[in-house]
């Protein structure tokens, strides 16, 4: 089963058939032809999952691109305001084969999008579709996933990344995004839908990392919450010992643990940090959601886009938000663990 957003599988399960600029629309998708042959290759972009290139496992080195056709279906996106799905012609940019191996290459696509992709090539045993395909992701396979179960219970779903011999190695642990929680996405996509997990690997640090991907989202404001932020504290727990065993194993170097997540992934990281302030060597934190102390439905803030306005507090509620915050952490010493925050050109 393919990757795929929440808003894709929203317009799948809905069946609604549009039409694009020449007034077609792929049949029912996904097309599977029952081609076994097919890898669809995809990396992870600053947008997230890419489909660059198809490989077929063919020797036909007489093909050129002139001989495929190949036509992508997108989800509309909602944040984008579209409607309606679209399709859209692959523009293709070589077709190479070496080994036994054919690969068309394209002009790379967003892959969680697709609702579906057709492939017409004047060698009708490479034709497919999105439902046979295979698929191949640079670095994020490389990741093994398993669960933890901690020691009151609390059971995690995790993917950790360790380099062949890992030893002593620095641990990088990714916090994901609220809309790669398991309730709303697919196994995995806590690694695909940023570059937060792989970024790492893929700039050369010999480093392990680990990303736990959670079963829901939590609130705005958990820390008014007593329940939720109980079960963030409980998986914060279970984090703690996962690490625990990788450090009393030999893989990772205690002295050289780093936390880095972003929005929900970001108020997270604060949240554990404040938890074991003691466990990290550093963080990095990007546009973190309100775990400390509520901010965005007190202040009507939320999923505020395009007037810039709307995110402005008056100066006596940014002094109350300074001292809640305050008063929240002064008994937790976060003072020796170096935080790198990272906000929006507009975030107060």
């Amino acid at each position: 089963m393919p990757f795929r957003t929440h808003a894709a599988r929203q317009i799948t399960e809905s069946a609604a058939k549009v039409s694009a600029s020449e007034g077609k629309a792929l049949a029912e998708y996904p097309t599977a032809l029952g081609n076994k042959t097919v890898t669809a290759n995809t990396y992870i972009g600053p947008d997230g999952q890419m489909l660059d290139s198809l490989s077929f496992a063919s020797g036909n080195d007489a093909l050129e691109d002139k001989d495929f056709s190949i036509v992508f279906q997108f989800a509309p996106v909602d944040y984008l305001g579209e409607t309606e799905s679209r399709l859209e012609d692959a523009v293709i940019k070589a077709v190479k084969t070496s080994k036994g191996t054919l690969t068309v290459d394209f002009k790379d696509v967003p892959f969680s999008v697709l609702e579906d992709v057709k492939v017409t090539c004047t060698d009708e045993t490479l034709n497919c579709g999105l439902g046979d395909f295979k698929v191949s992701t640079r670095t994020a396979d490389e990741f093994v996933s398993g669960t933890f179960t901690a020691e009151d219970g609390t059971t995690l779903s995790y993917y950790l990344y360790l380099p062949d011999g890992a030893e002593n190695l620095p641990l990088m642990v990714w916090e994901h995004g609220g809309g790669e929680v398991l309730a709303s996405a697919a196994p995995g996509m806590n690694l695909k839908a940023s570059r937060g997990a792989v970024a790492w690997i893929e700039n050369g640090f010999k480093t392990a990392v680990l990303s736990v991907q959670y079963p829901e989202n939590y609130s705005f404001g958990i820390s008014a919450i007593p329940e939720e932020l109980a079960r963030m504290n409980a998986f914060g727990k279970a984090k703690y010992e996962l690490i625990q065993k990788l450090i009393r194993n030999g893989s990772i170097d205690a002295s050289r643990i780093y936390i880095s997540g972003a929005s929900s992934g970001g108020g997270a990281a604060l949240r554990m940090i404040m938890q074991y302030p003691d466990l990290f060597a550093a963080a990095l934190v990007v546009s973190a959601k309100d775990s400390i102390v509520p901010i965005s439905l007190k202040y009507d803030l939320a999923y505020r886009f395009g007037d810039n306005s709307l995110l402005d507090i008056s100066e006596e509620d940014y002094k109350d938000v300074c001292a809640a915050m305050e008063k929240e952490l002064e008994n937790v010493d976060i003072h020796s663990t170096p935080i790198w925050f990272v906000q929006a050109e507009h975030d107060q």
